[in-house]
């Protein structure tokens, strides 16, 4: 039962973020703190082990790529907040499938800048709702 709760949140989590990201490009870090702790409390309940290393393997590689502005933080912070739950041997696979997931949004994203009006917020990818699907992928 609590696995199913701490879904569900999740869940609304990445509908608010996903919503956010693609409205505004923005990831609140408010989100990736609610993201992180239900990330945290799932991995305990699953393996009894919250998996830090590998979050901070994200961030240590990711940072740099944001103050390249290849990848923005929010980005990077929702992926290791989301690694919280994760064993190092599914953080490959829901790296993958989070560029996959990439695929389309990027696909959308290039459609509506065509018919847009305000190509300005046009230029960045709203990668919120790709790593929200990577994730649930990975989990199911």
């Amino acid at each position: 039962m609590t696995v199913l709760l701490l879904s569900i949140a999740l869940g609304v989590c990445f509908i608010w973020l996903s919503y956010t990201d693609i409205r505004y490009r923005k990831i609140k870090n408010q989100t990736v703190l609610a993201v992180a702790a239900l990330s945290a409390l799932l991995a305990l309940q699953l393996y009894q082990e919250i998996f830090i290393a590998a979050s901070l393997f994200i961030l240590a590689l990711g940072m740099p790529l944001s103050l390249l502005n290849i990848i923005g933080a929010g980005d990077i912070k929702l992926l290791a907040a989301l690694a919280l739950s994760l064993p190092a041997d599914n953080v490959a696979m829901f790296i993958l499938f989070t560029m996959l997931a990439g695929v389309p949004v990027l696909a959308g994203m290039m459609i509506f800048r065509i018919f847009s009006k305000n190509r300005r917020q046009c230029n960045t990818v709203p990668y919120g709702l790709a790593i929200a699907i990577g994730y649930v992928l990975t989990i199911i």
